[in-house]
């Protein structure tokens, strides 16, 4: 499966808790904010994929970004969603600043 798939899949499930998600996961405020502005006439869906993409830009090579992404989608309430994440590596770019 393409990567792009499963976090089109992930984001999906995600809907409208993109946002709070998008905080627990690191996302600066300006960062959601432009999201949520450039995809003002979208769907919420659209949205979440954004916020998945540009935060899959900045998740470091050495860190497991399904843990980090677990732990965020347990803060938000969605434990059946964390319990079935699993990414694969190559969607994440390395280091940088959110």
């Amino acid at each position: 499966m393409k990567p792009e798939l499963d976090l089109l899949s992930l984001s999906k499930k995600i809907g409208y808790q993109w946002e709070e998600i998008g905080v627990y996961l690191g996302l600066h405020q300006h960062t959601i904010k432009s999201i949520d502005s450039n995809f003002r006439y979208q769907c919420v869906q659209e949205k979440a994929f954004d916020m998945l993409v540009k935060w899959c830009e900045y998740v470091p090579k050495d860190m497991d970004a399904s843990v980090l992404l677990t732990r965020a989608l347990r803060a938000c309430g969605m434990h059946d969603v964390a319990r079935d994440v699993e990414l694969p590596a190559e969607i994440f770019h390395g280091p940088s600043e959110l």
